[in-house]
């Protein structure tokens, strides 16, 4: 209970966030950036906020639910403007690929740098005595 409730917590000081700074981000964002920035000055994840997070991930296929009734719903806008919408998807889809292979690429490099200084020290301190 106390991991949904922290969730639902960050979520509401996004959308306060968000309504009163007039922000063009939604209030979920704001709430995630929020907890983020909590999490990784907390250094760890509770494991209240893991098994809620697990549980909801684990049901991920119901929340599109309402995503596609809304494309239903709206089917006639899709039909209107499927160019731009299919070139939003497209780009959209783009930059994440691009920008997930730059961060994982990034992230390689780093833990070979460390692997290879963890690699190295031991010999230096042999060498030294």
């Amino acid at each position: 209970l106390r991991g949904i409730a922290l969730l639902l917590a960050f979520q509401a000081a996004g959308e306060l966030l968000s309504h009163q700074l007039q922000l063009p981000i939604s209030g979920a964002v704001c709430g995630m950036a929020l907890l983020l920035a909590w999490l990784i000055a907390r250094g760890k994840v509770p494991d209240d906020v893991t098994r809620v997070t697990d549980a909801l991930l684990a049901n991920m296929p119901v929340l599109f639910v309402p995503v596609g009734v809304g494309a239903i719903v709206y089917a006639d806008v899709f039909q209107r403007h499927w160019a731009p919408i299919a070139f939003g998807v497209l780009a959209g889809t783009a930059i994440t690929l691009a920008a997930t292979a730059m961060v994982a690429r990034y992230l390689a490099a780093r833990r070979d740098r460390s692997a290879r200084r963890e690699m190295t020290e031991p010999i230096a301190e042999r060498i030294a005595q």
